[in-house]
């Protein structure tokens, strides 16, 4: 069976979702002038920096034409998104790269991001998770020395942070599958990057929630 537009879409937020980031497939946005339909919309942190792209998706037969690039400037400009990426798979006309240079426009395939990222996904998804547990171990260590208690939870919980950092540090070695967790009874692994930022980011999930739970979350460095 031949792809479709709508599995086309998917695709493309797949991939997004596979870089820790949340994509949702037909959205419709307000913008300033108006309401949008957006093929995928994806939003995110980098390093504590929120983000919002829009992402159409042309599952065509024929090279994409200018106006497609025009309108998807019109649309990030009047929603206020960070960047828009114009996904083909056959290309684009000469006229649509001249008019997207200088802008904060892409175009692109999914299979040229895949390329592209192979590399590069490791060193973010490192860089990303990293400074997560930066942050809340400095929350965990402040509520640690609060309580009474020398083995508290919080300190269970550096430990697990603790762990995972290292895991990390031997998945950018490319050493897969690695360990990144340890119980009683077996050893928690990851087979790729995109099994251990799902499973890191579970961890780290947790222990947010369990900061967050004590009112001195709040409180200044």
């Amino acid at each position: 069976m031949s792809k479709t537009w709508k599995q086309y879409q998917e695709e493309a937020a797949s991939f997004f979702r596979s870089l820790g980031f949340e994509a949702q497939v037909d959205q419709t946005l307000v913008g300033v002038r108006g309401q949008h339909n957006i093929d995928v919309w994806v939003t995110g942190e980098i390093q504590g920096i929120s983000f919002k792209w829009i992402v159409e998706c042309k599952f065509w037969k024929n090279n994409i034409p200018k106006e497609k690039v025009l309108a998807l400037i019109s649309i990030v400009q009047d929603i206020g998104a960070d960047r828009g990426f114009l996904l083909s798979e056959v290309g684009f006309q000469s006229g649509a790269i001249r008019n997207s240079l200088g802008t904060n426009i892409s175009l692109t395939s999914i299979a040229d991001l895949k390329e592209e990222t192979k590399t590069k996904v490791g060193d973010f998804l490192a860089s990303k998770l990293h400074w997560r547990i930066i942050h809340i171990k400095k929350q965990l260590f402040r509520l640690h020395k609060q309580t009474d208690d020398y083995f508290s939870k919080y300190l269970e919980a550096i430990g697990k942070v603790t762990f995972l950092d290292m895991a990390i540090e031997d998945a950018i070695k490319g050493n897969f599958p690695i360990v990144y967790g340890i119980t009683q009874d077996r050893r928690l692994t990851a087979i790729d990057w995109e099994d251990l930022n799902k499973k890191a980011s579970e961890i780290l999930d947790e222990s947010e929630a369990l900061a967050g739970d004590n009112p001195i979350n709040n409180i200044g460095e």
